[in-house]
């Protein structure tokens, strides 16, 4: 039972109780006053005995209010007690409720913080398949060219043999000749014209032995290209198999050599120097820091020693134009600073001018759309490596329409005579790069390709394009046309 109910119980039945008590003792107390006949106040005894009743009546009242008060002052007390608790608990839920509120929002921005990095894993794991698909394109793209090369290298070899031994018996010839030249000039006049025709004929072999030396030397020099192109080619396959193999363990976030920033950089006060090449390191410590610490507040992740600062610094002294790339010294995997950097600093000059032949190669008819793909692509690699030997930092190959090698492409599977293949500078080329390509076809000196160069007529090539099918490609020339960029 309540506390409540009960109290009421109790000051109900006190109130009964002691009710009837004070009614028993006054209805005693006003019999035995008018048995007596006591007067008070000068009242009859009638009227003293009703004065009595009306006091006991009024004593019951008044211990009937009084019961009632008394329980009302221990319930009110009650009362306050349960209230003063009630508002405890109620401040102690209103915390509790703050409490929980605060959590919740912790919990939501942990969430959101979660899911950002999920997002930015799940992008950084798309990139690197995306990179792991194309290294891959790369390397069987190297490995058939590695063939490719080869293979030409064992036909140039076995030429060279030949050649070398044609020169051999074109050596004992020469040599029996001298011998019956020095029987003959020994016999008499009537054998003077023979000798002089022997000697017509000695004067042929050595200008055939002559013209074999020079192709044997024309060999020797197509094979010490095709050597250098197969030592670069390896080269290549051997980094592409180092990074195929990093790619796939998929934690690499930078790799050896890989340029975290790049720019032109030239001052004409030499106190700008230093903020200039400051520039580009507080861009390459970005974006090596986004690599290692996706997502996280950017702070110093690379390292480069003071010397190294100090000499480019210097080199910037002398106003010219340089290219300067901010590279990777080592792979470095994800979390993993500082990054050791290097600093490449080199003169941007003009290496190649508009139109400079930069390879070429004869294209015979009726070959298939893969041995045609196959003479592009080496062609390309001819004219990249050779970028690379003029001193172009950047040796990516573009070209001006992308559907350019497509339509050279179907122009050579129409064609039904040789004709000679030249990759040219569309435009001048200047160490920063990049190398923009322009393919240009002759047949009998005359140019074929593309229709909007060709002449009418054909009775001049277009400037800056040397139409002798066996030009050597212009070496570098001395100055720079580039446009001036200041930092």
């Amino acid at each position: 039972m309540p506390p409540i109910t009960l109290g009421y119980l109790l000051v109900l039945l006190a109130t009964l109780v002691l009710g009837g008590a004070i009614a028993t003792i006054g209805d005693r107390l006003g019999t035995r006053i008018g048995k007596a006949r006591l007067s008070l106040f000068n009242l009859r005894p009638r009227k003293t005995a009703t004065l009595v009743t009306i006091v006991t009546g009024s004593v019951i009242s008044a211990s009937t209010l009084g019961l009632i008060f008394l329980a009302g002052a221990l319930e009110l007390e009650q009362i306050q007690g349960r209230l003063g608790k009630a508002r405890s608990d109620l401040e102690r839920a209103q915390q509790a409720q703050r409490t929980a509120r605060r959590e919740l929002n912790n919990i939501d921005r942990s969430l959101q913080r979660s899911l950002s990095r999920q997002q930015q894993t799940q992008q950084r794991l798309d990139r690197s398949q995306k990179e792991l698909a194309r290294i891959q394109t790369q390397f069987r793209q190297a490995r058939d060219r590695v063939a490719q090369v080869s293979r030409r290298a064992r036909a140039l070899q076995g030429e060279i043999q030949n050649l070398q031994s044609e020169r051999q018996q074109l050596r004992g010839q020469l040599e029996q000749l001298d011998r019956d030249r020095q029987a003959l000039s020994n016999q008499t006049a009537t054998l003077s014209r023979q000798n002089q025709e022997r000697a017509a004929q000695i004067a042929d072999r050595e200008n055939r032995l002559r013209a074999v030396e020079g192709r044997l030397s024309d060999a020797n020099r197509r094979f010490a290209n095709a050597q250098d192109q197969l030592a670069f080619l390896n080269t290549a396959v051997a980094n592409l198999e180092q990074e195929f193999s990093e790619l796939r363990g998929g934690n690499v976030a930078l790799r050896r050599g890989q340029v975290l920033a790049a720019g032109l950089v030239r001052v004409n006060d030499p106190s700008a120097a230093e903020a200039a090449l400051d520039q580009l390191l507080r861009e390459a410590n970005r974006v090596a820091w986004e690599r290692l610490r996706p997502g996280t507040e950017e702070r110093q992740a690379i390292t480069l020693t003071r010397q190294a600062v100090q000499a480019a610094v210097q080199q910037f002294q002398d106003g010219r134009e340089y290219f300067v790339r901010v590279l990777s010294v080592a792979n470095y995997l994800l979390g993993e600073d500082p990054v050791l950097v290097t600093l490449e600093v080199n003169p941007n000059v003009m290496v190649f001018e508009q139109g400079s032949v930069l390879s070429s190669s004869q294209v015979q008819p009726g070959l298939s759309r893969a041995a045609l793909r196959d003479r592009l692509e080496l062609l390309l690699a001819q004219v990249q490596f050779r970028g690379q030997q003029a001193g172009v930092v950047t040796s990516a190959i573009q070209f001006r329409r992308a559907e350019e090698l497509v339509d050279l492409l179907l122009w050579l599977e129409t064609q039904r005579s040789p004709v000679l293949l030249r990759a040219v500078a569309a435009e001048a080329i200047a160490t920063s790069g990049p190398i923009l390509v322009a393919f240009v076809v002759e047949r009998d000196g005359r140019l074929v390709y593309p229709p909007a160069l060709v002449p009418p007529n054909n009775l001049a090539p277009p400037p800056g394009i040397d139409p002798r099918p066996g030009s050597d490609p212009p070496g570098p020339p001395s100055g720079d046309r580039r446009p001036r960029i200041s930092p």
